[in-house]
């Protein structure tokens, strides 16, 4: 009898002890929020703050500089603590603030599984951000698509000018051409150093803008002011709309939608959602890469600004040693972000991995270094809008995810090299030759290939297995090419 009883209470204790401890652990979260607001300080809550924690739409470090500015501007009399508990499969502690002045308010802070802070509701609120409002369509806006691009039509202020921006998320604001600044009478606020892919440079910026989607507006807005943006375009419209709105891009049916942040219900329930940081306010998740002989993981800017696959930045290449791992070139050109230049080498990526999205040789970038590279950019590199517009996207800040699902062109072949040609379908189902880097140049822009030694291009996109067979003939091999120029079927040997 005493051994059953002795072995119910060891079964009752490995249940309460493990409890007992959770509590403990989650109390000392909140004893530290209590500390750290009486003194005043948010270094009394380091040793308690998760790698994913977060204030409103961001990951630290920026988390941590508004925490900072919460506790030390929010004046809280006291605090009380009224219950450690698991809310739908989360810990959490539910306790009761006491601002100064003003009415008692009860809130939640949210723990890992290891008791770690990851957030608290109060705090989000007090930054725009509030989890339980249902989140509601603000807007839908027509989009342009070129070359996977996305391009959106806009005025700013009070004038009537349609301008075409470039909605890139590797951006952390807007940009604008600095004529086109001028013209419209944008005013400037400051001066400051910005970095861009390559360098740093000293810009202007005007702020208080107001930009017009057709009848929408959205207020408040930061300009950067270059002296050179991406030609065709008045300018940029970074990451900053998603700080103000969950939003939804769908290449199918070309529109951006834009919902009001709180409690999104995803409509489109397959795909994949993966997690991100928003800690020095561009969108970072985490991408692993084959090069050559070397597989090497890195964290990558969610980019649709970014005109490629996937590039590696240079001291991501560098540290990994990319360009002497086997990696075989197809060419080499050079990027360029807002009028500064760096060299590429674009070749063939055996496999890139995200999430639970893994695609094979897939043509990547890598950037070459330059001194100074490991200070102008933090990140290692950028999955780009090759890549991105293959599936519609949901960005969702107050969540920290974005949620990718296949479109209609997932199932198109990917761009491919023949000989020293590297060609794509483009967004209407066209092939055409993206680089032609031979002497002869045979290749026109605007030309349409209708076919390769007598397989149509339709064929080759609904059998990418013919592309592969084209792909294994013998170096030196001849190809004919029917291509469509200017309304004339014209035949290229090459």
């Amino acid at each position: 009898m005493r051994k059953i009883v002795y072995l119910l209470f060891l079964g009752i204790w490995a249940v309460i002890g493990p409890l007992h401890a959770q509590t403990v652990k989650s109390d000392s979260v909140f004893l530290k929020l209590q500390q750290a607001f009486m003194a005043k300080s948010v270094g009394l809550l380091e040793p308690v703050l998760s790698n994913d924690f977060s204030v409103g739409v961001y990951n630290s470090p920026i988390a941590k500089y508004m925490l900072q500015n919460i506790v030390s501007h929010f004046a809280v009399d006291s605090m009380k603590l009224k219950a450690v508990e698991r809310v739908s499969g989360k810990n959490s502690v539910l306790f009761i603030v006491y601002p100064h002045g003003e009415p008692a308010i009860t809130t939640r802070a949210w723990l890992n599984d290891s008791h770690k802070l990851l957030y608290v509701d109060l705090f989000d609120q007090l930054c725009g951000l509030n989890r339980y409002k249902v989140s509601t369509l603000q807007a839908t806006i027509p989009i342009e698509v070129k070359d996977g691009s996305i391009y959106l039509i806009a005025t700013i202020n009070d004038s009537q000018k349609p301008l075409r921006f470039l909605f890139d998320t590797g951006a952390d604001g807007m940009a604008m051409r600095k004529s086109l600044a001028d013209s419209l009478g944008l005013r400037v606020a400051r001066e400051q150093n910005t970095s861009v892919v390559g360098g740093n440079m000293q810009i202007q910026v005007s702020t208080g803008n107001t930009i017009h989607f057709d009848k929408f507006a959205v207020n408040n807005q930061s300009v950067a002011i270059f002296e050179h943006v991406r030609e065709g375009t008045a300018g940029i419209i970074g990451i900053n709309l998603a700080y103000q709105y969950i939003v939804k891009v769908d290449f199918d049916k070309m529109i951006m939608q834009l919902y009001s942040m709180g409690n999104y219900n995803e409509e489109d329930k397959g795909g994949t959602t993966l997690s991100i940081k928003n800690g020095k306010g561009i969108l970072e998740l985490p991408l692993n890469l084959k090069v050559g002989q070397k597989e090497v993981t890195g964290n990558f800017i969610f980019d649709t600004g970014a005109g490629y696959y996937v590039i590696g930045f240079g001291d991501f290449v560098k540290r990994n040693e990319l360009l002497s791992s086997g990696f075989k070139p197809y060419f080499s050109s050079t990027t360029v972000s807002m009028g500064v230049s760096s060299p590429t080498f674009t070749g063939n990526f055996e496999k890139m991995t995200v999430g639970a999205i893994d695609l094979r040789n897939v043509p990547g970038t890598l950037k070459k270094y330059r001194e100074g590279d490991e200070r102008a950019t933090i990140e290692d590199g950028s999955f780009g809008v090759k890549t991105i517009s293959r599936f519609n996207f949901t960005i969702n800040l107050a969540e920290k995810t974005i949620h990718l699902t296949p479109n209609q062109r997932f199932n198109t072949p990917i761009d491919f090299m023949l000989g020293d040609k590297m060609f794509s379908f483009n967004e209407r189902g066209q092939l055409a030759v993206l680089v032609d880097i031979t002497a002869e140049q045979l290749f026109k822009q605007g030309d349409v290939v209708l076919s390769i030694n007598d397989i149509e291009s339709e064929t080759l996109k609904k059998d990418p297995a013919r592309i592969l067979k084209l792909q294994a003939m013998p170096s030196g091999s001849k190809l004919s090419f029917k291509v469509l120029r200017d309304g004339q079927v014209v035949t290229i040997s090459a």
